[in-house]
């Protein structure tokens, strides 16, 4: 047994960090619970629609094209019909189907992305018998399904950065980031086709860190394919992981100096992501002329602007800054409760420009902060793009929304640890910047469920009164007492990982362990 190994199996450091993710994992999932209590039914974006798709494709094993696709009527009639009873008197799936058989007139864009996601959870319907439960119940299961989905991130974010860095202080640092954006939690506590996309874009990111660092083993070449794969067979937002696996790959260290390996492996990597996932987009290339059709475009007529007059640059670009920073931080109740500006704001300068500062200054991880970036850099063209061109097209701005970034949240993280940790140099400073994260970040989850709290249950008055929690405990599936339960399980956790996560971060090595047992000093 190694001494690193003994030393943790017996309560050394490096065994109270271990026992600090787990913490913090526990708790990442109770805020998520939380969060999937508290959001006011398809109180999230497009959820009605994800959960149309899921239905449809589970009873009827078709995937219409882009645009084609109608709500079932029973599932219009519990958004139009029974979204304000209480929960007890809401009806099952079943009674609502068979009541308002056929579709509706209402377009279910869901079909423009690939069906596996749909194909997922229709299975989750069919374990849980979701006809003869309550609508809400059903709606309640599968975001609680896409928790289940989310829970290691902490975990990856952790592996990630510890294995870019070799130091476990910033690998708890990085995992308590996700605390820090209250619009991702809520997201991924809904029913939403984003939630294996942040899994699996965490899982990429981590194979792609390790081979970064080493691991160019055949089996590493064929596992970072696999995900890929996947990823491009659940959702469009997987494509910026193409250019990433590619560029990270060519510019590995590698272990044995040869450009030829390196090309051969990306080469196989992209094939293999190709045959599983990749194939999808050619055939939307091949039957629509288009990699990614939109399911609204008959929903949003072509405009004709006026001659001489075209999409304003000004315009454009205002709209972007108000509207995706602000819902990549917190704006929540289907975008009509936002954080303040000044903090999402702040946020947004903050993290942007101390990663442009530091992150690729000339050094031991310039190459790995320049691989990161390529992911969330992609992200942000493509969807810069297609918001000009939907602009240039229906004179109206659509899909200013920050929760495109999640897919790479893992690598948005780690990059954000390595510009941190070069701009942060003073043992007084970091120590200090420590406290910031392990306080800060469960504080504007706080702040970002008081929010979504006061818009959807208090019309956003700074207030908690009898009305808007008698509306909370009767609107939601698990009653009064399942939000107390919830609650307090939830109070628990952040204290403790506050506790837990400010004592690994500001801890120092101990001298009677050997050398080797000790962790990395941040």
């Amino acid at each position: 047994m190694s001494a690193r190994r003994g030393a943790a199996r017996a309560g050394g450091t490096l065994a109270e960090r271990r026992s600090t993710l787990a913490v913090i994992t526990v708790c990442w999932g109770l805020v998520l619970v939380l969060w999937a209590v508290l959001t006011p039914m398809y109180g999230a974006p497009d959820e009605p629609a994800h959960v149309d798709s899921a239905i449809r494709l589970q009873g009827e094993h078709t995937w219409p094209a882009p645009g084609s696709a109608h709500y079932l009527s029973g599932v219009r009639h519990s958004i139009n019909d029974e979204i304000a009873l209480p929960a007890a008197d809401r009806s099952t799936f079943g009674e609502l189907l068979t009541a308002n058989p056929g579709y509706s007139k209402v377009v279910d864009q869901m079909t423009q992305h690939p069906p596996l996601y749909y194909a997922v959870a229709g299975l989750v319907l069919k374990a849980i018998h979701f006809e003869s439960l309550r609508w809400d119940l059903v709606v309640t299961a599968l975001r609680l399904f896409d928790v289940l989905l989310v829970l290691p991130l902490p975990l990856l974010v952790w592996a990630t950065v510890r294995r870019l860095t070799r130091s476990p202080k910033l690998a708890v640092l990085g995992a308590m980031g996700l605390f820090a954006v209250p619009q991702l939690q809520q997201i991924a506590a809904s029913v939403t086709n984003d939630a294996p996309m942040m899994l699996l874009g965490g899982g990429l990111t981590w194979l792609v860190a390790r081979y970064l660092t080493g691991a160019q083993r055949w089996r590493d070449v064929v596992a970072i394919g696999v995900v890929l794969g996947v990823m491009l067979l659940t959702k469009g937002t997987g494509l910026p992981a193409v250019p990433f696996v590619a560029v990270g790959m060519l510019i590995a260290a590698p272990i044995v100096d040869r450009w030829g390996r390196r090309i051969l492996h990306a080469f196989v990597a992209l094939a293999v992501a190709l045959v599983l996932g990749g194939w999808w987009w050619l055939r939307n290339l091949y039957l629509y002329h288009d990699f990614q059709p939109s399911g609204l475009a008959d929903v949003h007529p072509t405009a004709v602007w006026p001659p001489g007059k075209g999409p304003d640059p000004g315009v454009f670009l205002t709209n972007v800054w108000n509207g995706v920073p602000a819902s990549f931080w917190g704006k929540f109740g289907l975008l009509r409760y936002p954080m303040l500006n000044v903090v999402t704001d702040t946020l947004t300068v903050l993290a942007v420009g101390i990663v442009i500062a530091f992150a690729f200054r000339r050094g031991v991880n310039r190459r790995t902060a320049l691989a990161l970036a390529v992911m969330p850099t992609v992200t942000l063209a493509l969807l810069l793009f297609n918001i000009w061109r939907i602009f240039d097209r229906t004179a109206r701005i659509y899909g200013t929304q920050g929760r495109y970034f999640y897919v790479a949240i893992v690598a948005l993280l780690a990059l954000s640890v390595i510009a941190w940790s070069a701009a942060v140099t003073s043992e007084r400073m970091r120590r200090l910047a420590a406290r910031v994260v392990t306080i800060g970040a469960p504080a504007l989850t706080l702040y970002g469920l008081s929010v979504e709290y006061r818009g959807a249950f208090e019309k956003s008055y700074l207030a908690v009164d009898y009305d808007g929690l008698y509306t909370w405990a009767y609107s939601t599936p698990v009653g009064p007492e399942g939000i107390v339960l919830v609650l307090a399980l939830v109070a628990v956790a952040l204290v403790l990982t506050i506790i837990r996560t400010t004592r690994a971060a500001l801890e120092r090595p101990r001298p009677d362990l050997p050398r080797e047992a000790r962790p990395a000093v941040v």
